[in-house]
């Protein structure tokens, strides 16, 4: 099984539509900039949303997306539903 290079307690920005059970996450970003992690859902995301936890909080929420674990920064990844793959996309 893939696994996150960053510590379990690194600080990872989520929605409280995850966190409170309510959507899927069906979108990861490593981003480029600062090499910090996002895992949203179905809603757009809107900053007053927004909440911190660590990664392992995010693992232990949805171990699905160690599917992800290995993506370079500056990628994200997105899929239909909890039960759906990953398809990780490369800017250009």
């Amino acid at each position: 099984m893939k696994q996150f290079q960053q510590p379990l307690t690194t600080q990872v920005i989520t929605t409280k539509y995850v966190m409170e059970g309510n959507s899927p996450i069906v979108y990861v970003a490593h981003h480029e900039e600062e090499g910090y992690w996002v895992f949203t859902g179905e809603q757009e995301f809107l900053p007053e949303d927004a909440i911190i936890v660590t990664l392992g909080k995010m693992i232990e929420h949805d171990v699905s997306i160690l599917g992800v674990a290995d993506m370079p920064v500056g990628c994200y990844a997105v899929r239909k539903n909890k039960n759906s793959p990953w398809r990780i996309v490369t800017p250009e």
